[in-house]
């Protein structure tokens, strides 16, 4: 029996919960001591409501706002989130090596949680990832383009490399660690588990790869009505955040379509506001498999 701890850093909603919880349950089942730690609490406690877990919080300590152009690869989706400081990155590492020490953690199982698997590097712990081909790329170097339909140059994403590893190594070895040879060191001694087809794979670059295959959990409850009887239904799920999310509601709400979205940060006075008779709009966890049948 091992006492694990399933880290989420980086995202929103209600997938990375969902690819975690059948492997929270069945860790549980096979008697190991599973603790969670995960971003958006509020989402966390429903979704692990059923296991009778209560989620720990995550280190939260936020990089000062700066402005990014689009991002290039996974070094530079990485920076974005507050790698380019200093001073917020060591405080990271800092505080998930006080968690993993406060829960006696043995095993740390990261869904899209890089600074949790750098300080387990840092602690000697043993690590596993799990994820799609978005949060796990290709283990190479330097990191490919995130964009395949544009052409970077080497030179360019070399550089980005470099700059990565000139921001966190020095870090790294302030805390008594090892300096990375290169970014995808981030994932090196975890076991990886590339939960998606290759089909679905992000990259085309990727070579060598296991795919294991999607994990589908939803839960068995919020069956909801579809607004009103089409043959033709649509199911949105997107965060109210996403800069394309009203153009996107508005375009939907004009067309003879039975739409139902799923749109977890929205505010239940917004969402009220978008109900149309052939448009609803909630903010729970739907029952997917079920929407996949209606759709």
């Amino acid at each position: 029996m091992s006492r694990i701890l399933c880290c989420w850093e980086l995202g929103a909603g209600f997938g990375h919960l969902y690819r975690l919880y059948p492997l929270v349950r069945e860790l549980m089942e096979r008697d190991h001591q599973v603790l969670v730690a995960t971003a958006s609490q509020a989402n966390a406690r429903q979704v692990f409501k059923p296991l009778a877990l209560s989620p720990l919080e995550i280190p939260s300590q936020q990089a000062p706002f700066k402005p990014f152009p689009l991002s290039h690869n996974y070094a530079q989706i990485l920076l974005r989130t507050g790698y380019w400081h200093q001073p917020t990155l060591r405080a990271r590492l800092q505080a998930w090596l006080r968690l993993f020490e406060a829960c006696g953690a043995e095993f740390i199982l990261a869904e899209h949680a890089p600074v949790a698997l750098l300080a387990a590097r840092l602690a000697g712990l043993r690590r596993a990832a799990t994820g799609t081909g978005f949060t796990i790329p290709p283990l190479v170097t330097p990191m490919p383009g995130i964009q395949p339909w544009l052409a970077y140059p080497e030179e360019r994403l070399q550089q980005i490399e470099t700059e990565f590893l000139g921001l966190l190594n020095p870090v790294l070895r302030g805390l008594g660690g090892e300096p990375l040879a290169a970014v995808a060191d981030i994932f090196a001694g975890a076991e990886i588990f590339l939960c998606t087809f290759s089909e679905l794979d992000h990259y085309r670059e990727r070579t060598q790869a296991t795919y294991y295959g999607p994990i589908v959990y939803s839960p068995p409850r919020h069956v909801l009505e579809w607004p009103r009887d089409s043959s033709r239904k649509v199911f949105l799920y997107m965060r109210a955040a996403n800069r394309f999310f009203r153009p996107l509601i508005d375009h939907l709400g004009q067309m003879d379509l039975s739409v139902l979205a799923c749109v977890p940060d929205l505010p239940a006075a917004e969402a009220d506001a978008l109900q149309k008779p052939h448009l609803r709009v909630v903010t729970e966890p739907v029952d997917l498999h079920q929407v996949a049948e209606d759709c």
